[in-house]
C-alpha cells in the first residue's frame, strides 16, 4: 500500500508544472491626501509621499504643489509651519476662509515625477429642523435569537430625525456624552451641597453598544460601524426614512439614576433634597459620501478578521477617492443638540 502511494505522488510530481506570474510593481510613489473639511476648528489639509514597493521615492511633501478650487474659484493655501507630523515626511496646510454648507470642493496636487493627483467633495448641508426621541427597548444580545429572557438586554434607544429635504441617501455621524449632575428641590445647607459635589462630582463619557460581527461578515453586510473621532467614539451610519422624514437611531446602555441621595422633612412637607439626574449631550455628523465610505474601508480592514484557524490573513479592502494618488478628501457639517435629561 505504501509502494502505491510513493508511486501515485511520484507520477503527481513529474505531472505538475509551474507558472510564473508576474505582479505588477509600482516603481514611484504616490501622493497621499489626508482632509476632511470640518473636522477641526480651521480645516487642514495634509500631504505626504508613499514610498515604491522596491526602491525609495526621491520626491517628498515639500515638492508637491497644491491647489484647493471652491465653486470654482482658487483659494489660496497657508503652510502650518507649527504643524507636528503624525507621519514622517508629512506636511499641512491651513485653508485661511471659513467653508460653508453647500460648496463644492476641487483638490489638485501634483508634482515631478509622480501622478498629479484630483479629488472632489462637497460641503454638506447643515439639517436645521431636527427632533429626539428616547426609550428603552428590548434587544438580542446575539445573533441567537430565541424567547428566552436571559438573551435580550435593555437598551436606551435615541431616534433623531428631521423634515429638511435632503438632496441624497444621507450618510451621519453620532456622538452621544453623559453625565451625572446634581440636582436640588427647596433650600439646600450650603454645606450638604458641598458634601455631596466632594462625594459625586460630575462625570462625563460615551456608552455605544456595539454588536461587532466577526469573520467576513463586517465586510457583507451593514452593521454598525464605531469608529474613534476626536478622541471620542462616533456611530457611523447610513440614514432610514420614516413618513417622509430622515431618522437616525442610536443605542447606549442605559444607566439608573440613584435619584434621591439626601433629604431634609417636617411631617410631609419636604423641606429639601438632593437628587442624582442624568443628562446626554447629541453630536451629529452629516457625512459626505467620501467621507462615509473611506471610514467603512478602515472599519472593515481593522474588524474583517478571518477566524485564525482558517489559516490565511485579512483581506484588504481600501477605498480612496483621491484619482491618481492615496488617501481621502471628505467634508462634514456638525449640529449639536445640547445637554438634555430624559425623564
Amino acid at each position: 500500500m505504501n509502494r502505491i502511494i510513493k508511486v501515485i505522488c511520484l507520477l503527481l510530481m513529474l505531472a505538475s508544472c509551474e507558472r510564473h506570474v508576474d505582479f505588477p510593481v509600482v516603481e514611484h510613489g504616490r501622493i497621499h491626501v489626508d482632509a476632511i473639511i470640518g473636522k477641526e476648528q480651521q480645516d487642514r489639509i495634509n500631504i505626504n509621499v508613499s514610498q515604491p514597493a522596491s526602491g525609495s521615492e526621491a520626491t517628498c511633501a515639500e515638492d508637491v504643489t497644491l491647489q484647493l478650487e471652491v465653486d470654482g474659484q482658487q483659494v489660496l493655501l497657508k503652510r502650518d509651519a507649527e504643524y507636528v507630523p503624525e507621519y514622517e515626511g508629512e506636511i499641512s496646510y491651513l485653508i485661511p476662509e471659513k467653508l460653508h454648507p453647500g460648496q463644492n470642493l476641487k483638490l489638485t496636487a501634483q508634482a515631478e515625477n509622480l501622478p498629479q493627483v484630483q479629488a472632489h467633495t462637497s460641503v454638506p448641508e447643515l439639517v436645521e429642523n431636527v427632533d429626539i426621541s428616547s426609550s428603552l427597548v428590548q434587544v438580542y444580545k446575539n445573533d441567537l435569537q430565541g424567547g428566552q429572557s436571559e438573551n435580550m438586554r435593555t437598551l436606551r434607544e435615541f431616534k433623531i430625525s428631521t423634515a429638511d429635504e435632503l438632496d441624497d441617501e444621507g450618510f451621519w455621524g453620532v456622538q452621544v456624552r453623559r453625565r451625572s449632575v446634581l440636582d436640588s428641590v427647596g433650600t439646600v445647607p450650603p454645606q450638604r451641597w458641598k458634601v455631596w459635589e466632594s462625594r459625586h462630582g460630575v462625570e462625563q463619557s460615551e456608552e455605544f453598544y456595539v454588536n461587532f460581527k466577526s469573520g467576513a461578515d463586517v465586510s457583507s453586510v451593514d452593521v454598525e460601524m464605531v469608529v474613534d473621532f476626536r478622541g471620542e467614539q462616533m456611530r457611523v451610519m447610513k440614514s432610514s426614512k420614516e413618513e417622509d422624514r430622515v431618522a437616525i437611531m442610536v443605542y447606549v446602555q442605559p444607566h439608573r439614576e440613584r435619584s434621591l441621595l439626601e433629604g431634609n422633612y417636617v411631617g410631609n412637607s419636604i423641606l429639601w433634597e438632593i437628587h442624582e439626574k442624568i443628562e446626554y449631550y447629541i453630536t451629529l455628523h452629516r457625512l459626505s459620501p467620501e467621507m462615509y465610505y473611506c471610514m467603512r474601508a478602515q472599519y472593515i480592514m481593522k474588524y474583517a478578521k478571518p477566524d485564525e484557524s482558517w489559516g490565511i490573513s485579512s483581506p484588504a479592502y481600501l477605498y480612496t477617492n483621491i484619482e491618481g494618488g492615496l488617501g481621502q478628501f471628505g467634508a462634514m457639517s456638525t449640529y449639536k443638540l445640547g445637554w438634555f435629561r430624559v425623564e
